[in-house]
């Protein structure tokens, strides 16, 4: 049993990609980007989740797009994931999410508030 266990560890550890990964450079560009592109946004938060696999979620702190209709959240979604593509390139996370709020000036927001859409990063 002893035996076993020890090779499922081993096979689960090769398995994963334990390497960590700095993407700072990339979420900085990003998130200047982003800036640039969208200029009605007043939040954006970036983080690189590697919980369960990677993930990429982008937050943005907007009013107008919040309560936009979900064809607008879509499209702004799209084009989040297209520059996403283009600055982490092989980095780039394998799913990824845009979550939308109203608050613009704090990180605080009500659990459940955002309003997600995917990003098809693969």
């Amino acid at each position: 049993m002893r035996l076993f266990s020890l090779a499922l560890i081993v096979w689960f550890m090769t398995g994963c990609n334990m390497e960590p990964r700095n993407h700072t450079a990339e979420i900085v560009r990003l998130k200047d980007t982003l800036f640039q592109v969208l200029p009605h946004v007043q939040r954006v938060s970036i983080e690189v989740n590697n919980d369960f696999g990677e993930e990429l979620i982008v937050t943005l702190g907007s009013k107008e797009l919040y309560n936009a209709d979900e064809v607008k959240r879509k499209e702004v979604a799209k084009e989040v994931s297209t520059l996403s593509k283009a600055i982490f390139s092989a980095k780039l996370p394998g799913q990824g999410k845009v979550l939308f709020v109203a608050e613009e000036s704090t990180i605080i927001n009500a659990p459940g508030s955002e309003k997600p859409e995917p990003m098809l990063l693969k």
